[in-house]
């Protein structure tokens, strides 16, 4: 009796897994003649239809290409792109955006680097102040020569500017840059002379001046042998040797006193805060 059950029950087993097998092979292929199905359409469908790229994509490919023409095209579309979008860029004043774009030959209008655009006659500069960003036309750039030095640093025949003004740097000379990051650059140098935002400064010492600190945030810093500066002031009562940062990046000191954004700070500011003298 034990032998018999034995035998049913390992029949019984044996049947389970059979059917098992059996079920699970006709899943797989199931499986298979779906996927074979679904690819064989996507290769139709991806002869007949055309490839959703976007114009940076097709700008690339195109150059790859070597195809002048067609990289030019998706340039000035891309260009184009990025105007249209951008109607309240204007810092919410659409009167001055309308002239603006009304003033652009959209034929010609193309980026030509990070922040700069032109057509075959002016020149636009993307420009951030105060919380806005703004398009403003760089007034009396010539576009054939215009390049970008470093933003916010540009140039053209007749003129090197920072961002959209006309600076007091004479435009065949080279300029240079004592610091690398972005708010560092509103500093620079040509031969003999030190420039603030493309302003020249005053009486510093050409050849002693160093950038201390500079930031978007917290302010720049500089000074050179005999004095210190907050942007382009002069900080009267800064003491050039000991003149540095605080445990706070917006404050700098000296042995006797602490700075807050060009600002002298009163001894009660100081201990309120728990500056570090």
């Amino acid at each position: 009796m034990v032998k018999k059950y034995m035998q049913k029950t390992t029949y019984k087993n044996n049947y389970i897994t059979k059917n098992s097998i059996v079920w699970f092979s006709a899943a797989v292929l199931i499986c298979v003649i779906i996927a074979g199905a679904y690819i064989h359409n996507s290769y139709t469908n991806s002869k007949s239809s055309k490839v959703d790229i976007n114009d940076s994509e097709k700008m690339f490919l195109a150059q790859e290409k070597g195809d002048e023409a067609t990289y030019n095209k998706n340039k000035n579309e891309e260009a184009l792109s990025f105007l249209d979008g951008n109607s309240g860029y204007n810092g919410n004043n659409d009167s001055t955006y309308v002239n603006l774009i009304n003033k652009i030959d959209r034929d010609s209008f193309e980026e030509i680097g990070d922040f700069y655009h032109k057509d075959k006659e002016f020149v636009i500069y993307s420009k951030y102040e105060g919380g806005s960003s703004f398009l403003v036309e760089i007034i009396g750039a010539d576009s054939d020569s215009f390049e970008i030095i470093k933003n916010p640093y540009s140039r053209d025949k007749n003129f090197i500017y920072f961002q959209e003004k006309k600076t007091d740097i004479e435009t065949h000379n080279e300029i240079k840059f004592e610091m690398e990051n972005n708010s560092s650059l509103y500093y620079a140098k040509d031969d003999d002379s030190v420039y603030f935002q493309g302003t020249k400064m005053v009486d510093v010492d050409f050849a002693s001046f160093e950038i201390i600190s500079c930031s978007y945030l917290f302010g720049c810093y500089s000074r050179d042998k005999n004095n210190v500066y907050c942007y382009d002031i002069k900080l009267e009562k800064a003491d050039v040797e000991t003149f540095t940062s605080t445990n706070y990046p917006e404050y700098m000191r000296d042995t006797d006193n602490i700075w807050d954004y060009c600002d002298l700070m009163g001894l009660d500011d100081v201990e309120e805060l728990n500056l570090k003298l």
